[in-house]
């Protein structure tokens, strides 16, 4: 199910961190239990008779007292909240798994503490320096604030300084899980803090968002030239989904520009053309289900709607799926229907009405510190 071959470092700190508590030892157990469901009966498995032991552990983890002082125990438990956050949204919905992210905001930010470096004098994270940093904690909670503040059109959960202070780290670790290069995640998480000024009336990218286009456009993925294979072909073409999404973002989301634009739909037939390219392997298939949701905010035509509704209501047949149709392929039949009707032209706004018309969540702002 990861992206790529995880490096050795990281399941070490991973295991490391998983071994050290009771509450981390649980997610454990839980953990292998809800896979191989997955993998050996995902037909016949009662998902459900998961709900009650994830609830109680995420609890747990976000509530009960620290099992010690250490900062590796508060790693394993902020590894324990987002992955049991990852779970919930699997097994039950995406709003009660955003729930589940929420709480474990404390955890995050007691961990963030801990590294002085990476705040600015205005008290808030630098995701640059955050990545940069690579504490595969900090990086995972950064990932799932960023994408669900992005497709649920939420205010990030916390406060972050999204400047860019030169270029990253060549490749980052959290790369081999989600396929997002980590340059994309620093631009979605700078994105969402310019739709939110703009909302507010005042939005400076708006003036050099064609610079950001360009260095969008310009980036060059990291490509290992020892071992061009047929997996190498397939991890690509997911990257350049996701550059893909990230353009009709910056166009849409941000510039409010309509569905209609022809770079929009230029990038709406380049991720269709590039799930083509992932589904020729199933383990990476599902890495383009997030470019597919942006294609499909813009998808104009009942051709490129069923191929978008193929793709996040993950009706392919392998035993790695949970059978519960995407939230998300509701939320767009919702929009499809309505003010995307007939390839009408569709603003961001659109896309979000009908996502609070589908799936419901608290969105009180909660930026801490």
């Amino acid at each position: 199910m990861a992206f790529r071959e995880p490096p050795p470092s990281v399941m070490a700190s991973l295991i490391e961190r998983l071994s050290i508590s009771a509450t981390t030892f649980s997610l454990m157990t839980l953990g292998a239990s809800i896979i191989q469901s997955m993998v050996d009966a995902a037909d016949k498995t009662n998902w459900r008779a998961y709900e009650k032991p994830i609830d109680s552990l995420h609890w747990q983890t976000c509530h009960t007292p620290e099992e010690g002082s250490s900062l590796l125990c508060t790693k394993g438990r902020l590894t324990v909240a987002i992955e049991l956050t990852a779970y919930k949204i699997f097994i039950s919905n995406t709003a009660l798994g955003y729930s589940f992210l929420r709480r474990a905001v404390p955890l995050a930010t007691r961990v963030a503490y801990s590294y002085p470096q990476i705040w600015t004098k205005q008290g808030k994270i630098s995701t640059q320096k955050l990545l940069s940093l690579d504490v595969m904690e900090l990086c995972s909670f950064l990932w799932m604030d960023t994408m669900t503040s992005t497709l649920l059109g939420t205010t990030p959960l916390l406060c972050y300084d999204t400047a860019s202070r030169g270029k990253l780290r060549l490749r980052h670790a959290i790369e081999w899980m989600n396929g997002c290069p980590q340059e994309f995640i620093s631009w979605f998480a700078r994105l969402n803090i310019a739709r939110s000024t703009t909302r507010d009336g005042n939005n400076p990218l708006l003036t050099d968002w064609k610079m950001i286009e360009k260095e969008i456009r310009e980036w060059e993925p990291l490509i290992d030239k020892t071992g061009f294979s047929r997996d190498t072909v397939t991890r690509l073409a997911v990257i350049e989904g996701w550059r893909n999404a990230l353009l009709i973002y910056l166009y849409v989301g941000v510039c409010g520009m309509t569905s209609v634009d022809h770079r929009v739909q230029s990038a709406v037939k380049q991720i269709l053309r590039l799930s083509q390219v992932a589904k020729l392997e199933v383990t990476y298939e599902r890495h383009i289900f997030g470019p597919a949701i942006f294609a499909g905010v813009c998808a104009r035509l009942e051709s490129q709607r069923k191929s978008i509704l193929r793709i996040v209501s993950f009706q392919r047949c392998s035993p790695i799926w949970v059978l519960q149709i995407s939230d998300f392929a509701f939320i767009l039949q919702h929009l499809w229907r309505g003010a995307a009707r007939g390839g009408n032209p569709i603003i961001w706004d659109d896309y979000i009405r009908s996502r609070r018309a589908i799936l419901p969540i608290y969105e009180q702002e909660l930026c801490i510190p």
